[in-house]
């Protein structure tokens, strides 16, 4: 981490977690259209205080099982079950 030198005892770190879902239905056997998955993308703050953001996407193909309306909620089976 650059500038870590730059944190005393004392201070006080702030830390954020984001978190969303976004999902795109398709018939089985069409192609998702989704870039190929990358690592962690590390964005370095440029104020007077040390910071930066970590963004990273992760994709999935999951096959529908059930859905509850009442809930709502649904049901997936992912690749790696």
């Amino acid at each position: 981490m650059k500038r870590f030198d730059e944190l005393k005892v004392g201070d006080t770190v702030t830390f954020r977690y984001h978190e969303s879902i976004a999902y795109a239905i398709r018939k089985p056997g069409q192609p998702s259209g989704l870039p190929a998955e990358t690592g962690p993308a590390i964005t370095r703050g440029k104020g007077p205080r040390p910071s930066g953001t970590i963004s990273e996407q992760e994709t999935a193909t999951v096959t529908v099982k059930a859905i509850d309306v009442k809930v709502p909620s649904i049901t997936v089976l992912t690749p790696r079950l």
